[in-house]
Order: structure tokens, then C-alpha cells, then sequence
């Protein structure tokens, strides 16, 4: 039993670790008819570029849409906590006795603790950003999993 609860949880840690958080990939426009074409200049297109470069980049600061550092600062923490998981999960299957044992529960703890992390940090982002809906919603499914555990431990 503890075999394979350490094997579905190295699992699961491998396949976050594999996983990349990145800003999603621009796609090409369709291209342009001859006749459309023909009425636009490049200084056109220049003085568009520009104009939609300031308009994403005051979009992202109202919308408080995370930066490709941030982003990517998420991506490796992600990427960390999983292999991180799956050592713990490698770990655990292969060391003796209570070893074995603390090291498999260190890999659940992190597989467990890791979208825990997340809700919080949204929640912390929703009520900087006064949406108080989702904040709601995030700290009662933090204090639901509080709850949970509390109540799992005095048993």
C-alpha cells in the first residue's frame, strides 16, 4: 500500500515538473487580401505597433495581469516543488523503516501543500484587486481544507 501511494505520488510530482507555465503563444494574424493590403503603408503599420504596444502595456497594469517575470517566476517554483515531490516520492519508496516513511509523507505534504500555496497567493491577489468574490471564495475553501485536516488528525 505505502509502495503505491509513493509511486502515484511520484507520479503526479514528475508531471508537474514537467509542465511550463509560460504566457500564452501569439498567433499569426490571417493574411491580408490584396485590396485591403493596398491602403496601408508601413509608417501605418509602425505608428499601429506602437500604439498597441502603450495599450497592452497600460491593459496589464489595470488588469493586473501578471508580467512574463512573474510568470516566470511561477513556472520554476512549479517546476521546483515538483521535483522536489518526486525525490521525496523516489526517497520514500526506496529508503528503510521510518525514513522511508517521513520522506513519503514529505511527498504528499508537498503535493498537497503546492495548490494550497497557489489558492492563497490568488486569494492575497483578489483582495489586493477588491474582488471579493473570489477572495470569499478562497479563504472558505482554505478554511474547508483547515477544517478537514483538523478534523482528520483528531481521529
Amino acid at each position: 500500500m505505502r509502495n503505491t501511494l509513493l509511486v502515484a505520488v511520484s507520479f503526479v510530482a514528475l508531471a508537474a515538473a514537467g509542465q511550463s507555465i509560460a504566457a500564452p503563444a501569439a498567433t499569426a494574424p490571417a493574411a491580408l487580401t490584396q485590396e485591403a493590403a493596398d491602403g496601408i503603408s508601413d509608417a501605418d503599420l509602425r505608428a499601429f505597433a506602437a500604439a498597441m504596444g502603450e495599450v497592452q502595456t497600460v491593459a496589464a497594469a489595470v488588469e493586473g495581469t501578471p508580467t512574463a517575470e512573474q510568470q516566470a517566476a511561477m513556472a520554476a517554483a512549479v517546476q521546483w516543488v515538483g521535483i522536489a515531490a518526486l525525490v521525496m516520492g523516489v526517497l520514500g519508496a526506496v529508503l528503510p523503516g521510518t525514513a522511508g516513511t517521513v520522506a513519503g509523507w514529505g511527498a504528499v505534504g508537498i503535493v498537497v501543500a503546492t495548490p494550497l500555496g497557489r489558492v492563497a497567493w490568488l486569494a492575497i491577489r483578489w483582495v489586493d484587486r477588491r474582488d471579493w468574490l473570489f477572495a470569499g471564495l478562497a479563504t472558505i475553501l482554505l478554511a474547508v481544507v483547515v477544517v478537514a485536516g483538523t478534523l482528520a488528525l483528531r481521529q
